[in-house]
């Protein structure tokens, strides 16, 4: 199943309404990359991840173009791709940085979670390999469940890294899957070199099954509306 091609992706993406109060801002390509805006009824904005430190100007445009007040920050996992501009958004805004309590002591320390010890690579992943571009201050943590302004609703989905987590949206019947899937050239999992825990991500996905939504976005290629197609992954 081919979804987008690498061509697609190496063109400027433009902002994509993915439904009611959510929408997709590409931040790298076309979908390479990408972070959500997610509108509440009082006007305020939530970005649900933040791409790499040099996202920020890409962000702040969307932001500005949106003219809402930017109140949450929310951070799916502790990766520098999806965490990179947040510690400055969270300074020049204000905002309350999010992300599951499993994934906030790395946040905090500012080392991305190691990688699946089973991974014969292992042995070289250290604290400097795994260094994120900034340590935040302070990360308010999250749990399955939770319920956030906008409509979101926390769904952990561990593997990629313990503390991943997705987001249904309600308004627009959408699941942000974070990296738990990708979708950059058909779907698939993610590289198993950034795994915290490979076997463990496979068997997460199994969840999303169980969930009601229309729409499936990811932090790496473009939505797919195909649910059906969704369902028969991860079955």
């Amino acid at each position: 199943m081919r979804s987008t091609s690498v061509r697609a992706l190496a063109r400027a993406g433009e902002p994509v309404a993915l439904g009611a109060g959510l929408t997709r801002v590409p931040l790298l390509g076309a979908a390479a990359i990408n972070c959500f805006l997610v509108a509440a009824p009082d006007g305020s904005l939530t970005l649900v991840d933040s791409g790499l430190r040099r996202s920020l100007a890409r962000i702040e445009a969307a932001l500005a173009a949106f003219g809402g007040d930017l109140r949450r920050i929310v951070l799916t996992h502790a990766h520098g791709d999806h965490v990179g501009a947040a510690p400055e958004l969270a300074r020049r805004s204000g905002a309350t940085v999010y992300a599951h309590a499993l994934d906030v002591p790395h946040l905090l320390a500012g080392y991305a979670p190691p990688i699946d010890p089973r991974m014969p690579i292992a042995r070289l992943s250290t604290p400097r390999t795994r260094r994120l571009p900034e340590r935040f201050a302070r990360v308010e943590p999250l749990q399955d469940g939770d319920r956030l302004e906008g409509g979101l609703t926390v769904v952990h989905l561990p593997g990629h890294t313990r503390g991943q987590i997705g987001l249904l949206h309600a308004g627009a019947r959408a699941l942000l899957l974070a990296d738990a899937l990708f979708n950059l050239r058909g779907l698939g999992f993610g590289p198993r070199l950034f795994c915290e825990d490979i076997a463990l991500g496979r068997r997460s996905v199994r969840r999303i099954a169980e969930l009601d939504f229309d729409v499936a976005a990811f932090g790496h290629g473009p939505e797919l509306r195909d649910r059906a197609a969704l369902l028969r992954f991860v079955s």
